[in-house]
């Protein structure tokens, strides 16, 4: 179950074993070492399967400033 305002939705008829599922990210839906899905997705529509033994990946994607932990000499 994901909060969504103020309400729990079901994700997907998963459970999350570690961690929380965050409603604004991005997910990956691994099967067999083979992404199936990729992009936004939170609440089925019957259009996206997941299947017993699929790996939901939730992730965020962050700008990050460039640095290195040594003088490159320039």
């Amino acid at each position: 179950m994901v909060t969504d305002g103020k309400k729990k939705v079901p994700v997907a008829g998963c459970r999350c074993m570690k961690g929380a599922l965050a409603r604004n990210a991005s997910y990956r839906v691994v099967r067999e070492q083979e992404i199936v899905f990729e992009g936004k997705f939170m609440v089925t529509d019957g259009k996206k399967k997941v299947k017993p033994g699929d790996t939901i990946v939730c992730y965020k994607m962050v700008d990050a400033a460039d640095r290195t932990a040594w003088d490159p000499g320039f």
